[in-house]
């Protein structure tokens, strides 16, 4: 049985606030990995009850839809849902005295902090998405 993985797309992003409240989207093995502008605008128990979302959790400002081993295909519809392709926004205010860099501003960093990439000219290239928080100078 196929499943309609735009129709999925949509209807989770509705339930996770709409697309302008998706900061960044990647995948795993089975689940789509958020990072939320505001976690207090999901909807759980709506995003939990769509047909085709096997589970959720959700900590902080991250929420992972547990969708199954054809999580690449609802990955494929979430980017196209999303403006310049999900994860491409402004980063998050950082608290007074920190700052926040995309990993993948810092492929090397990236490589290190999660074991995963291969090297390129010196550097590393890995595919983590994510931010790091460090004090400011």
């Amino acid at each position: 049985m196929s499943k309609n993985y735009a129709a999925l797309a949509g209807t989770v992003i509705t339930a996770l606030g709409g697309a302008d409240n998706v900061v960044a989207v990647t995948h795993c093995m089975t689940r789509l990995r958020f990072v939320l502008g505001d976690p207090a605008r999901v909807n759980g128990p709506a995003l939990k009850a769509i047909t085709g979302v096997l589970g959720v959790v959700q900590a902080d400002n991250q929420c992972q839809v547990i969708i199954g081993n054809t999580v690449s295909h609802a990955y494929r519809e979430v980017l196209a849902l999303l403006p310049q392709g999900g994860g491409q926004t402004p980063l998050p205010e950082a608290s007074a005295g920190w700052s926040l860099r995309r990993l993948t501003s810092s492929p090397t960093l990236a490589l290190r902090v999660t074991g995963g990439g291969f090297p390129l000219l010196g550097d590393s290239c890995s595919r983590s998405t994510g931010f790091l928080l460090h004090r400011a100078a």
